[in-house]
């Protein structure tokens, strides 16, 4: 699973697999790019879960993609 795996997962509607796959890449020490956060943000908008988009907002300023 590559950064084009979160991409793809989104345009399927595939939410939780998208924040999930994100999940096995932090652990795997698989960086993230420009095209990882917006597809995050948009999944944990979509499942309604704020606390995940701060998070993910935190861990993009400290990445220095945002």
């Amino acid at each position: 699973m590559g950064l084009s795996s979160e991409l793809v997962l989104m345009q399927n509607e595939h939410f939780l697999s998208a924040l999930r796959v994100f999940s096995i890449m932090r652990r795997s020490s698989i960086a993230s790019n420009d095209f990882t956060f917006p597809c995050l943000f948009k999944a944990s908008a979509a499942l309604h879960l704020p606390f995940a988009r701060l998070q993910l907002h935190s861990l993009a300023l400290k990445s220095d993609l945002l």
